[in-house]
């Protein structure tokens, strides 16, 4: 998965089929929904909250890092952007779900802290 920003006006998939021409390359622009995370708090809820929907090392799980896994019943990708920004990745047919599962653990966790 290659994340291209800004660049869904061009044929990207193209491009890079020509820079990496024994590779396959699928177009996917259309076929994602990205939900962006970011904790005002520091890391600890950031942690806490992702500790609770996804099966993630969260210690060895730092900046830069990317994997794809299992929130629920649906899979997808978490991308740790920063120590208190994450972004998830999933099918756009899963939105509302994986916003529902979103939620409901955020409540939940809200609902704990004093």
């Amino acid at each position: 998965m290659i994340e291209a920003e800004g660049r869904a006006e061009e044929n990207f998939a193209a491009h890079l089929k020509h820079a990496a021409p024994d590779c396959s390359v699928t177009e996917q622009t259309d076929g994602w929904i990205a939900f962006e995370i970011v904790s005002r708090s520091g890391t600890a809820p950031l942690e806490a909250l992702l500790s609770k929907l996804v099966n993630i090392d969260l210690a060895d799980f730092g900046p830069g890092r990317a994997t794809r896994t299992a929130l629920e019943h649906m899979s997808c990708y978490v991308i740790r952007r920063s120590e208190a920004h994450v972004t998830l990745l999933g099918a756009r047919s899963f939105a509302a779900s994986l916003w529902h599962a979103l939620e409901t653990a955020a409540r939940r966790f809200q609902e704990k802290v004093p």
